[in-house]
């Protein structure tokens, strides 16, 4: 696909971004080193991302779109997992509880009256309500995290008429189309995690119960 380089000028100017707000939440206030439980999340998140972005732009560049789309999915996870802390009353808690490793989708929440585990599919749906079409993208990129139908399709192909199977470690009978839509979705997912984090930071007040003094 032409234009790859603009593509990946992007996306690093998107890590450029995480970086920049890494060192911001780790300054020192009051002249101390001071990182709320919840930084400790949020560096988490951002360190991770930085390493998906990273790795998509490898993709992008040998051109394995098998590989790639995955990681949309892992961005998408990035994004589900800090709006989780909108849906919980104490968000210094599952700070803690995500520190510790418990599973998220064993944490029960009131939605509605309704006790709800944080699971991936109830989490998309509520991102969904804020970025329309997240659901359908994350439902979309799981048949690329599991053997489906999508890899049957990459491996048998029409030459001249004929279906071939075609093994390969490159992706080039996907269309353009379709990548560019990829590579879309990685900027869409990566734009939407960081005005979360962004919006978290801001409320870095809502989380002062518990800091950890460095």
């Amino acid at each position: 696909m032409e234009n790859i380089n603009c593509y990946c000028e992007k996306l690093n100017s998107y890590k450029d971004i995480y970086v920049e707000r890494a060192n911001g939440l780790m300054q020192p206030k009051d002249n101390k080193k001071i990182l709320l439980t919840m930084d400790i999340v949020l560096l988490a998140s951002m360190n991770r991302a930085l390493k998906v972005i990273s790795g998509f732009i490898e993709m992008l560049v040998i051109n394995n779109y098998c590989c790639a789309m995955p990681l949309v999915r892992i961005q998408q996870d990035n994004v589900m997992r800090l709006y989780a802390f909108y849906l919980v009353k104490d968000a210094n808690k599952l700070a803690s509880q995500v520190i510790n490793g418990d599973k998220l989708d064993n944490i029960k929440i009131n939605d509605n009256g309704k006790q709800q585990r944080l699971t991936d599919s109830f989490l998309s749906m509520k991102v969904s309500k804020i970025q329309s079409g997240f659901r359908d993208l994350y439902q979309n990129l799981s048949g690329y995290v599991h053997l489906s139908e999508k890899h049957i399709q990459s491996t048998i192909n029409e030459v001249d008429n004929l279906k071939c199977i075609v093994l390969s470690d490159e992706d080039d009978y996907i269309g353009d189309d379709l990548k560019l839509c990829t590579i879309n979705d990685m900027l869409d997912t990566s734009k939407l995690h960081l005005k979360i984090i962004d919006d978290l930071i801001d409320k870095g007040t809502r989380f002062k119960k518990d800091m950890i003094q460095m």
